[in-house]
């Protein structure tokens, strides 16, 4: 899979308020240093939710297990995600993990912000 893909992946999870260039940048680097360009994704998607897991005490091995289950799926993204973050502060890791699917297809976009 060529990097485009990938770039398309990572302006598909994060909202315009990140800079695209800089995160395809840190994508790029993670892959040419020999990742796998999937453990690149994972591992730059962590890094721009980490002060959100830590507001939201959710340990970064919890989101990093949730990615590997979810990320192919079409509301996998930043949004989402942290919507995920507080039901696992509010309910806990189970709870949250139990109902992803419902959550996600029931939560509206507007709730999300």
């Amino acid at each position: 899979m060529s990097n485009s893909i990938w770039h398309d992946k990572l302006a598909k999870f994060f909202p315009n308020k990140f800079e695209l260039d800089d995160i395809e940048h840190e994508f790029d680097t993670k892959v040419n240093q020999g990742l796998e360009p999937i453990t690149a994704l994972m591992l730059v998607t962590t890094n721009y939710l980490t002060d959100e897991f830590e507001t939201y005490n959710v340990p970064v091995g919890v989101y990093q297990r949730l990615f590997r289950k979810h990320y192919k799926e079409s509301k996998f993204d930043y949004s989402h995600v942290l919507a995920w973050a507080k039901l696992v502060n509010e309910f806990g890791v189970e709870p949250a993990d139990a109902n992803w699917q419902a959550i996600m297809s029931d939560l509206p976009d507007n709730q999300l912000k």
